[in-house]
């Protein structure tokens, strides 16, 4: 929202303005002639009104407000954002259940998404922070698990190619 404001503001201060000569320099428009503080504030003020300021809070007000307002007007958005993702999930999940078959089977949930469930849980429900021997022994087991799965894949790669030479170059025949 700031930068959508930033570049309303350049726009207001770059085009003409009507307020002084209706943008008439020498009988011909101009359009760099920019735009007072006043008119800026003025061009806002409707902005802000939609955002939920009052027209007093506006021009008397603590001039930090309108940078609340503006935070609380993009957490508004994106909370209605996560709203419609979430009603979105839901539609997918209610067609998907329709065109289920028995070997894609799909179920609508039972019950809603778990969105917040650390904040529901009480203390001894919540996983515990690992210690530093718990991740030491979770990276050496991904390392291996790392390791292993190339070697396979290397060994795997060596037996294709002796088959392939066995019978004539003639693989799954």
């Amino acid at each position: 929202m700031d930068a959508e404001l930033g570049e309303e503001r350049g726009s207001l201060i770059s085009s003409a303005s009507e307020s002084e000569n209706n943008g008439l320099v020498g009988g011909k428009k101009n359009a760099a002639s920019p735009l007072s503080l006043a008119d800026i504030f003025d061009e806002a003020c409707p902005h802000y009104i939609a955002m939920g300021m009052t027209y007093d809070e506006y021009w008397r007000g603590d001039p930090w407000a309108v940078r609340a307002y503006r935070q609380a007007y993009k957490a508004k958005r994106e909370a209605a954002s996560f709203d419609a993702w979430l009603h979105g999930m839901y539609v997918r999940d209610a067609i998907a259940s329709c065109f289920t078959d028995k070997k894609n089977p799909y179920k609508y949930p039972e019950k809603p998404y778990e969105l917040f469930e650390d904040i529901r849980k009480t203390d001894s429900e919540r996983p515990k922070p690992k210690t530093a021997e718990e991740r030491e022994v979770e990276k050496s087991d991904m390392a291996f698990n790392a390791y292993m799965t190339a070697w396979m894949s290397h060994i795997n790669k060596k037996f294709a190619r002796k088959e392939g030479k066995e019978d004539g170059g003639r693989t799954g025949n």
